[in-house]
């Protein structure tokens, strides 16, 4: 070792005095002197064989010219660069608590975005939320998008399994790609027990005060909240139902009539609770554009021309938000619920459980 190192000594000076240590012998940017300071071999571009110039992983990259793989986790750096866009400096590109290396290789998730199907729910807290909510998380798909509700009924009420199948049907044939190659939303359908007690008339600004907090389990799980009332009112007037756009909380009027049912009501609600608003259609809330013209749950003449001429054919097809098909009037509701599904959602006391996990 001490040979080695008289002989190190002896190269250095005689290239100090010949002044090879600020030549740059292989022509890479980097002189002898600074090749010899960062551990790189002075006579190739690239120390490592790894595509990666010595000068670009020093200057370019921060990465460490001496190895393939500067962090160690199993990706190589002219990998991380060039095919996952991934930050070679680091082991989690976002900071989700995922590796990129476990988001490549083992879920298949896209390691540069924290949620890959763009539903508002992480892509760390769609693999590990069911380890703290199975309820919520059991079935949630990070490579899917996802809507999870939860429904609670008022004493008296009801909402039948048929109607909500007929929404999680609808949901599930929505022209919107999912990023492992199908198409669709999946709905999912949290029933709570009956806890709130029967009242003749329900405000909405009543509900967001009293039986949102008291009622809704899964608050603060990214979950959305469904109260089936007996009647539901806003300033005193008798609605269908009641919400705001982008929200996580909302009330439908129990309808026992033959036809009119809670089911479409619900999916109506959902579409301003996914981002629908009168801001992006003037034929939104209104009776301005017929139901041929915009044949959406959300356009009043569509819900009154199915529901009391029964132009739908079957009651599945009042379950319907249209594709912006239909002409120059028309609006695509899925494309805007795509958009903006993920706003919204309260997700508190999920995101603080899945931090303290995952940096456990």
């Amino acid at each position: 070792m001490g040979r080695v190192i008289k002989i190190l000594v002896v190269f250095l000076l005689i290239a100090s005095l010949t002044g090879v240590l600020f030549v740059d012998i292989s022509g890479d940017g980097l002189v002898v002197s600074e090749e010899i300071y960062y551990g790189t071999d002075p006579t190739v571009k690239d120390t490592t064989g790894d595509g990666l110039s010595d000068w670009d992983e020093i200057h370019k990259y921060g990465t460490d010219p001496t190895v393939k793989d500067t962090t160690g986790d199993g990706l190589t750096d002219w990998d991380e660069i060039h095919k996952y866009g991934t930050d070679p400096t680091v082991k989690d590109t976002t900071g989700d608590g995922l590796t990129d290396w476990d988001e490549i290789h083992k879920y298949g998730t896209d390691p540069t975005v924290k949620d890959t199907s763009g539903d508002g729910f992480t892509d760390v807290i769609s693999i590990h939320g069911d380890e703290i909510n199975h309820d919520v998380y059991a079935d949630i798909d990070p490579l899917k998008k996802d809507v999870v509700i939860e429904i609670t009924l008022m004493e008296g009420t009801d909402v039948t399994q048929s109607e909500i199948d007929d929404i999680k049907t609808a949901f599930s044939e929505a022209p919107i790609q999912n990023p492992d190659g199908t198409s669709g939303i999946t709905m999912h359908v949290i029933s709570t027990e009956t806890k709130s007690p029967f009242e003749e008339q329900t405000e909405y600004d009543g509900y967001l005060q009293n039986q949102y907090q008291n009622d809704f389990e899964t608050h603060g799980y990214g979950t959305r909240h469904v109260f089936i009332v007996d009647d539901a009112r806003i300033d005193g007037v008798d609605v269908g139902g009641a919400t705001q756009l982008s929200s996580d909380g909302m009330i439908v009027q129990y309808y026992e009539e033959d036809r009119i049912l809670s089911g479409p009501i619900i999916m109506h609600e959902l579409g301003h609770a996914l981002g629908i608003g009168t801001q992006h259609h003037d034929g939104v809330d209104s009776t301005k554009y017929s139901a041929t013209e915009y044949p959406s749950i959300m356009n009043y003449n569509y819900y009154q021309s199915c529901l009391f001429f029964q132009s739908c054919g079957d009651d599945r097809d009042l379950y319907q938000f249209s594709d912006g098909t239909n002409g120059d009037n028309d609006f695509n509701d899925w494309e805007q619920i795509n958009k903006s599904m993920g706003v919204g959602l309260n997700k508190t006391i999920i995101n603080e459980e899945i931090h303290t996990k995952v940096n456990d």
